[in-house]
């Protein structure tokens, strides 16, 4: 036997071997990932089961205590105009209110169905609205109007402005004084 033909019998060697490791490989990968997946089911399954033996009194006290935390938040952004802070953002509304900013988000999702600054920003609309029409903020810009309710930045305040009432904040400002 002479050395290359033995190199011919191990490359044929070798092409076994890649092709069994290949082979073993996509069942050991399949093996596994069926597994996995039953655990998965089995594991959800379990949760469902779980949440279902959630007494109807613990789902209602969640809601109550998230009711009442609405409730209490929005009480304190109209009383204490927290709105009004230019630099007021998630991290600082959950320190001031003292909830986790993650609890917040999850408020300010379910209950408000509005992300923070569709939160923030609606008491700063509505804020603003007020002040254009009052007799006090008569002499006052509209620059002056929307930096002290909070707004930063100009073109922010007219677009959030001219998307919910139609037109600009100098408009609305001519339409209600005429009214009242």
């Amino acid at each position: 036997m002479n050395f290359f033909s033995f190199l011919n019998e191990l490359r044929f060697t070798l092409y076994e071997v890649i092709l069994l490791w290949i082979i073993s490989s996509g069942a050991i990968y399949w093996y596994f990932s069926s597994r996995r997946k039953l655990a998965l089911s089995k594991s959800s399954e379990a949760t469902a089961v779980e949440n279902s033996l959630i007494g109807e009194t613990a789902k209602t006290k969640i809601f109550v205590d998230f009711s009442q935390l609405k409730n209490s938040i929005d009480e304190q952004i109209r009383t204490q105009q927290l709105y009004a802070r230019p630099q007021l953002n998630i991290e600082r509304l959950a320190q001031f209110l003292d909830i986790p900013v993650k609890q917040l988000s999850l408020l300010l999702r379910t209950q408000f169905h509005q992300n923070y600054f569709e939160f923030i920003n609606q008491y700063r609309l509505m804020a603003a609205k007020e002040r254009l029409i009052s007799s006090e903020w008569a002499g006052k810009s509209v620059q002056e109007v929307y930096e002290s309710v909070g707004f930063s930045s100009r073109s922010t305040f007219f677009t959030l402005f001219k998307k919910q009432e139609g037109i600009t904040p100098a408009e609305y400002r001519l339409k209600h004084r005429s009214i009242t």
